[in-house]
């Protein structure tokens, strides 16, 4: 390390994995994966984490680092899906010893990847398509300060893309979980339309 190139490092470490597994050779080639990451490298932090990801002698602990390795590189690498699905695993099966800090990093990559793939889509002009993100956003996290707008987003996308059924159905979740804030106006303004067009004047 800072004697030779980051090639020479990454090969030494996966000839370490490779030709002495254990749990210690994970520790170490984690390590190195988690400089490359910090240094810019993310290809090779990315080849390096799944390497560990894939060795029986990595704990749980161990295989949550690595794929937020994973998660953060392929992030800066602009592969939201990719970043996406690494976070979402952690999320599903978190550290044995319950780390509040890596379930806390994995919701962050979770969110950001997510938005940042929102506004993708609606740049390429996949409104319904960004909305329907938004809406499970809103959905996975409910108590993130955020979750409001998420939802009224996706409602406000919905309406643009022609989907009524999205509009109404995240317009009237909006109604009902947040009453009380000031873009319910709004929300009604939305939703009272497309339900008066189906002749659900009860409704």
């Amino acid at each position: 390390r800072n004697e030779s190139t980051a090639e020479d490092a990454e090969d030494a470490a996966l000839l370490l994995l490779g030709e002495h597994p254990s749990e210690k050779a994970v520790s170490l080639v984690l390590r190195a994966s988690s400089a490359f990451l910090a240094g810019r490298e993310y290809g090779r932090a990315r080849r390096l984490a799944e390497e560990v990801e894939g060795s029986r002698f990595a704990t749980r602990a161990m295989l949550a680092q690595a794929r937020l390795i994973q998660a953060e590189a392929a992030l800066f690498e602009g592969d939201l899906a990719a970043a996406r699905g690494k976070a979402a695993l952690v999320l599903a099966d978190p550290p044995a010893a319950g780390d509040p800090g890596a379930a806390t990093r994995a919701k962050d990559l979770y969110l950001l990847s997510s938005l940042k793939e929102v506004d993708e889509r609606v740049s390429s002009g996949d409104p319904v398509g960004a909305a329907a993100m938004l809406e499970e956003l809103s959905l996975r996290f409910p108590n993130v300060p955020e979750a409001p707008l998420y939802l009224l987003r996706a409602m406000r996308l919905y309406a643009q893309g022609g989907d009524a059924e999205g509009a109404i159905r995240s317009g009237s979740r909006f109604l009902r979980d947040f009453p009380r804030r000031e873009e319910a106006a709004e929300a009604a303004g939305v939703v009272g339309p497309l339900l008066e067009e189906r002749k659900e004047f009860a409704r």
